[in-house]
């Protein structure tokens, strides 16, 4: 799966997160920065997606910000929250403010 698999499958409501990962953090300069990292053409890391097999998660689970329900046939990214959910955002701009943050955008 690459970059734009992955973000389309939070678009189509087929990705969530375990309910250990922290809630994003990051602020319009890191993701402007990691914006800027893929342009540049450099290495953003990997990301660990666990699939589920009828719906069985090992974990309790929560949503990517700006997703509202998710699609039965789910997957769970275990690491590469801050960066899917930062290209997300900067993506297809859900209407949630970032932390901190009283407008969303």
């Amino acid at each position: 799966m690459n970059v734009g698999d992955l973000l389309k499958s939070i678009l189509e409501e087929e990705i969530v997160l375990p309910d250990f990962q922290r809630k994003l953090e990051w602020g319009p300069e890191d993701i402007r920065g990691l914006l800027v990292s893929i342009l540049e053409y450099y290495f953003i890391g990997t990301f660990l997606i666990l699939e589920c097999i009828n719906n069985d998660s090992p974990f309790a689970l929560r949503f990517i910000k700006g997703v509202e329900k998710i699609n039965p046939n789910f997957k769970i990214l275990l690491d590469g929250q801050q960066r899917a959910t930062a290209l997300f955002y900067a993506l297809y701009e859900p209407d949630v403010p970032l932390e901190g943050y009283r407008a969303p955008h």
